[in-house]
């Protein structure tokens, strides 16, 4: 039997950001039909294993080559709008720091299509150590996964703020 409905999708690059379209189901809702609140580390999670994996640097053969993993060691989010069944989302995902044994990303989940019209339902910053498998210590990452992720490094510090200055959210975010 040949299933049918379409490739997988990994998602694709877009001016330096991973994009992964991700569709609502039944799972990923309360009884009335919302996004329930946790899954948005779902699908961030996918976001991250997508881009990586797409950057040749599967997860699984660095846990077993490099003997190395990700751990996530905080996370910020804003929901700021509801994702419903059946909504067509996209895990926007950048990095925005490269650390030794340290990475950052911003993640933004998105309703709609195109650049203009899209609904940001959230905005996640997630920050995430390299650890050795064995120990789980802190341990620097492998160069060649850091060679493969400076392309996409994002600066999101605003040009007019000083050195140093953490970007303030937008007037009206609460």
């Amino acid at each position: 039997m040949e299933l049918t409905g379409g490739a997988f999708n990994a998602g694709h690059f877009e001016d330096g950001v991973h994009c992964l379209p991700l569709r609502i189901y039944y799972q990923d809702t309360d009884a009335g039909g919302i996004c329930y609140h946790a899954r948005y580390f779902d699908f961030a999670e996918r976001g991250r294993m997508e881009m990586l994996h797409q950057l040749a640097m599967q997860p699984e053969r660095l846990a077993q080559e490099e003997n190395m993993a990700f751990v996530l060691r905080h996370a910020d989010i804003d929901w700021l709008a509801p994702a419903r069944l059946a909504d067509h989302v996209t895990v926007a995902t950048r990095v925005t720091h490269l650390g030794g044994a340290s990475l950052k990303f911003r993640q933004d989940v998105l309703k709609g299509t195109g650049r203009g019209n899209a609904t940001l339902l959230a905005s996640m910053r997630l920050s995430l150590v390299c650890v050795d498998t064995r120990t789980l210590a802190a341990r620097r990452m492998p160069e060649m996964l850091r060679a493969a992720l400076q392309p996409y490094l994002f600066d999101e510090t605003p040009p007019s703020a000083p050195q140093g200055a953490m970007a303030s959210a937008p007037s009206g975010e609460l």
